[in-house]
């Protein structure tokens, strides 16, 4: 059986698929959005993340790492992430970390387990869940993983658990068909596409796909100002949705706390001071949608 990787699980969510969910976030991701507010999911292992309020400077990580990510001069702990190879030697030296925590001043997000160890960790809040929700695979982008998320899915559905899926839509179509018959439900995430996109083809084979096995779609399109509002990326989303007959969008606005993990890592966030949409901007763009039928929501 495959090994699954993950960052973080959320134990109940209402904004992820339908009712009460439990969402496993998978380690990974293609996209890599200007806006994302996990940029430690994008590798295939997280690196070290750092907590510098809880730091105590006593070097005992800049000692013991032979690659030359921590760095500690006067008074001040620094990290150079792309050194990073994410042994989490530094975290067993440090006096207040511990690999099994990540309540200490270093951490490692990243959790790899067989798949049937992780389903056997999810699977008693999954049975409270399963008159009420389910379980949903996000990330990073969940089926870049998509060998072990069918695993996981197909156990899933094997207890009758209602799932679901989150992705980008910018994967091979092979991934998506992979993991298909244990899917019950598929939120898609447009974002930074218009006419002229190279992805907007690999998009589209995957709705057409996706809408002619009748599977339930949700569309999320995140509102960033500057980067996904223009009139011609909202009008091709618009255009996708009656295409392939999506009923529904979210609209996702600008999520505040983006920097926290940039901060964690000692990487610039691209989007510092980038304003969050108006209201009536949220307004106007969600009257856009409905205006052609299309049941939009903040």
């Amino acid at each position: 059986m495959d090994t699954i990787r993950y960052f973080d699980i959320a134990w109940l969510s209402k904004f992820d698929g339908p009712g009460t969910r439990l969402v496993v976030f998978l380690q990974g991701c293609n996209v890599k959005c200007k806006w994302c507010h996990s940029p430690h999911s994008w590798r295939k292992y997280s690196p070290v993340l750092l907590n510098k309020e809880r730091c105590s400077l006593c070097g005992n990580c800049e000692s013991v790492c032979e690659n030359d990510v921590h760095r500690i001069s006067n008074g001040i702990h620094t990290l150079h992430i792309e050194n990073c190879v994410s042994c989490g030697k530094c975290i067993e030296a440090c006096m207040d970390s511990s690999l099994s925590s990540k309540k200490g001043p270093l951490f490692l997000p990243t959790i790899e387990l067989q798949v049937s160890k992780l389903f056997s960790l999810i699977y008693p809040q999954l049975k409270l869940l399963k008159k009420i929700g389910g379980i949903t695979l996000s990330g990073g982008e969940a089926l870049l993983q998509h060998k072990a998320a069918r695993e996981l899915l197909k156990l899933c559905k094997e207890e009758g658990i209602h799932t679901a899926v989150e992705s980008s839509g910018f994967l091979p179509l092979e991934n998506y068909k992979s993991v298909s018959e244990f899917v019950d439900y598929w939120l898609i995430g447009i974002r930074g596409v218009d006419k002229t996109s190279p992805k907007l083809s690999t998009l589209r084979e995957n709705l057409e796909f996706i809408t002619s096995i009748n599977k339930e779609v949700l569309v999320r399109f995140p509102i960033i100002c500057g980067y996904t509002d223009s009139e011609e990326q909202l009008k091709t989303t618009k255009e996708l949705m009656k295409e392939f007959s999506l009923p529904e969008i979210h609209l996702l606005p600008y999520n505040e706390n983006a920097p926290h993990y940039y901060n964690a890592m000692d990487l610039p966030f691209g989007l510092e001071g980038n304003p969050s949409p108006s209201e009536d901007q949220l307004e106007t763009i969600r009257n856009y949608f409905k205006n052609s039928n299309i049941n939009a929501r903040l």
